[in-house]
């Protein structure tokens, strides 16, 4: 049996690593709460900025242009991949980079690293990164997005990449998120029929490609929110079972502490008494 320091050296140790676990579960608990209510604000208005593109797409005889909506011959393909800066979080990043390699087999691609650990990974496994950005998950903005959206437009229109594709964690609930594969780019809105409900200045043509690269933006920073979401939630999730753990793990060895001093107390009694008939 272990000597009773080394076991009360363990309870401390293991009694530190609870109160980290303890805090980083409450600080991601807060941004948990924070990301979920901005996704799910997110998703109202891409839905109604997504019936907007699709009505002016379909603007009765007129046919709305702009080089985001034109369907190339792919020869090579651009895959933004959403992970997290720091670990500590379950199978979300593995997740979303196990998928992103998996989407990725047979094609003549580039890569733009969102967060800290897809950059790590497709630096060392020898991928084409032509972009990565750190510090923007945890906290997303409007303003970041906006950077990451513009730089991915500017290689499409520039026809450096032939399409776009983002793999993410799609947030689905407190326990749970969908590692999601979306094509970004060409915009290919649902093709309608009849007259739109909207009217446009000057011209629903004016209009469409400003419009077009607005939803982008916005698809971005509802992905971003998407996956910063999934993220602390996951994060979340495993320090509550680390905490758990470690209360676990203390309980087990302030009984193994106890029973070692008990027994030491027993053994120093034996010998008194066993000193004492000696003495007789």
């Amino acid at each position: 049996m272990a000597g009773l320091n080394d076991v009360k050296a363990r309870i401390k140790s293991v009694t530190s690593t609870r109160q980290i676990t303890k805090a980083m579960n409450l600080v991601a608990t807060i941004k948990y709460k924070k990301s979920k209510e901005s996704t799910e604000h997110i998703r109202l208005y891409l839905s109604e900025l997504k019936e907007a593109v699709k009505n002016l797409y379909n603007y009765r005889v007129e046919k709305a242009y702009s080089e985001l909506t034109v369907e190339r011959v792919t020869n090579k393909s651009l895959a933004v991949v959403i992970s997290s800066d720091r670990g500590l979080c379950g199978a979300y990043n593995s997740s979303v980079i196990k998928s992103a390699v998996h989407g990725m087999v047979g094609k003549s691609l580039c890569v733009l690293a969102v967060g800290n650990k897809a950059r790590e990974f497709f630096n060392k496994t020898g991928f084409e990164l032509v972009e990565s950005y750190e510090g923007i998950t945890d906290t997303v903005t409007y303003h970041d997005a906006g950077i990451i959206a513009h730089r991915i437009i500017d290689m499409y229109r520039a026809k450096e990449v032939d399409e776009v594709v983002v793999f993410y964690n799609k947030f689905v609930s407190t326990i749970k998120y969908d590692t999601t594969e979306l094509r970004l780019l060409p915009l290919l809105p649902e093709k309608t029929a009849g007259d739109s409900n909207y009217i446009y200045e000057p011209s629903p043509v004016d209009v469409f490609d400003t419009m077009a690269t607005e939803y982008i933006i916005n698809q971005i920073y509802g992905i971003l929110l998407e996956a910063s979401a999934s993220e602390h939630s996951s994060r979340m999730t495993s320090m509550n079972s680390a905490t758990d753990n470690a209360d676990k793990m203390i309980d087990e060895l302030t009984m193994q502490y106890n029973r070692a001093r008990q027994a030491l107390i027993t053994n120093e009694i034996s010998e008194i008494v066993g000193g004492t008939e000696a003495l007789k």
